[in-house]
C-alpha cells in the first residue's frame, strides 16, 4: 500500500515525462551543471530515488558524466518531503514543532556538498565537451516526439516502478519478521533491522520505552542514510552502468553523520 497510494501515482508520471525530455532531445541544449542542480533539486522535492533515476537517465545520454555518478547520486537521494514531515515528525515523533530544525539537518549537508562541488567543478559547463571530449563532441540532435517515444517511457515508468514495488515488500518483509518473534527492547537490535527499511524501521524506533531525543536522531539517521533497501534500489537504477556501491555508501554515510551532528548540535 505504500508504494501503491504513495510512490507509484508520483514516480511513475515522472519517470515517462523524464523519458520524454531525454528522448526529445530538449536537454541536449542544457549544460552539465545546470543538469546537476536540476538532478538535485528534483530528487529533493519528489523524494528517493527520482535522484539517482535522473542521474542514471541522463548518465546514459552523457548528458551528465559518469564519474559523478555517486556522488551526485548521493546528495539528491532524499526521501520526499511528505513523508518526513506528514509520517516521519508529525505521526512517529510527534514533533511538530521541530520541523524546521529537522528539515534544516536532512537537508543542509546536501546542500553545502553541492555548493562545494559546484565550486570546485567549475569546469564542466560544456555537456559533451566534459563527457565525450572535444574530438567526440557531437552536436545536439532536433526536437523529435512520437508515439514509440511515448510507449517506451511508458515501459521504462513500469520497470522502475516494478523493482521500487519488489524491494519495498521484500524488505519489509524481512524488517518484520525479527521484531516480531523477539520480545525485547533493545534498542541496538531494532537500530539493525531499522537500517534494513525505512518506513518500518522509523515506527519501531518510535515504538520504544526511550527518550524522545534518541528516537529524533535515530530517525534522522534513517532519513538521511535510507537503509539497505534504497542502497540496492538506488543500485538497481544502474543495472546497466559503470556505478561504485561503496563509493555511494561512503558519500551517505559523510552526510548521515553530518545529520546526526547537526541535529544534536542544534536541538
Amino acid at each position: 500500500m505504500l508504494w501503491f497510494e504513495q510512490i507509484f501515482p508520483i514516480l511513475f508520471i515522472f519517470t515517462i515525462f523524464t523519458n520524454l525530455l531525454l528522448e526529445s532531445g530538449i536537454l541536449y541544449n542544457v549544460s552539465q551543471k545546470q543538469l546537476v542542480l536540476i538532478v538535485y533539486f528534483l530528487g529533493c522535492i519528489f523524494g528517493f530515488p527520482i535522484g539517482a533515476k535522473l542521474t542514471a537517465d541522463f548518465g546514459s545520454k552523457n548528458l551528465i558524466d559518469k564519474k559523478y555518478y555517486e556522488f551526485l547520486s548521493a546528495v539528491s537521494n532524499h526521501f520526499s518531503l511528505p513523508f518526513i514531515i506528514a509520517y516521519t515528525i508529525i505521526n512517529q515523533l510527534n514533533m511538530a514543532s521541530c520541523t524546521l530544525k529537522i528539515l534544516f539537518c536532512l537537508y543542509a549537508p546536501s546542500a553545502i556538498a553541492m555548493i562545494v562541488f559546484a565550486i570546485i567543478k567549475r569546469d564542466i559547463s560544456s555537456v559533451n565537451t566534459a563527457c565525450n571530449g572535444h574530438k567526440n563532441k557531437k552536436t545536439a540532435p532536433g526536437f523529435k516526439l512520437d508515439t514509440q517515444i511515448i510507449d517506451a517511457g511508458i515501459i521504462n515508468g513500469f520497470e522502475t516502478m516494478i523493482k521500487l514495488c519488489a524491494y519495498i515488500v521484500l524488505f519489509s518483509v524481512i524488517s518484520r519478521i525479527p521484531l516480531q518473534s523477539a520480545d525485547c527492547d533493545n534498542m541496538f537490535l531494532y537500530i539493525i533491522f531499522a537500517s534494513l527499511e525505512a518506513t518500518n524501521g522509523i515506527h519501531n524506533i518510535c515504538s520504544l520505552p526511550v527518550t524522545s531525543f534518541l528516537k529524533s536522531s535515530v530517525c534522522i539517521g534513517i532519513l538521511s542514510f535510507g537503509g539497505l533497501s534504497c542502497i540496492l534500489q538506488t543500485r538497481s537504477m544502474f543495472s546497466d552502468q559503470k556505478f561504485k556501491i561503496l563509493k555511494y555508501v561512503m558519500f551517505k554515510f559523510i552526510l548521515t553523520s553530518a545529520s546526526i551532528f547537526s541535529f544534536i548540535f542544534i536541538m
